[in-house]
């Protein structure tokens, strides 16, 4: 049996509710979503789900913001004493103030343990120009 976690990511936008239900193997953004701005707040919304029918346990998932200058954790979601259950998910909303011109990347990077005891992580990343 393989254990499958997902990321999911959309955009906050002003005055509306998430739309959490686009859950993938991949971050799930538009392709073009307009200019991002100096000064503007990066707001997304992160859903982690368990696609398995078993519990994952060790569930941790951190958020950073990457730019030329600096590196920012966002939000440490979970850690090693973490259960994620059966087809659950957990949403968290994280925000980022762009103070940086130049490209920027929101990295996702997921530990799990396998019901084997297994250590497993990977990373998603999404580039994105601030003018």
């Amino acid at each position: 049996m393989s254990t499958l976690l997902l990321i999911s990511l959309s955009w906050v936008l002003p005055n509306a509710i998430p739309d959490l239900t686009a859950v993938g193997p991949l971050l799930h953004l538009p392709t073009a979503f307009g200019l991002v701005q100096l000064g503007e707040t990066f707001s997304c919304c992160l859903s982690l789900s368990n696609e398995a029918t078993i519990p994952i346990d060790g569930v941790k998932m951190l958020v950073e913001m990457h730019t030329a200058a600096n590196k920012t954790l966002l939000k440490e979601i979970g850690g090693s004493g973490v259960r994620l259950a059966a087809l659950a998910s957990v949403e968290e909303i994280v925000h980022f103030e762009i103070k940086e011109l130049g490209q920027h990347m929101l990295v996702c990077v997921v530990q799990y343990r396998t019901p084997q005891g297994e250590a497993r992580e990977f990373s998603k990343n999404y580039k994105f120009p601030v003018s």
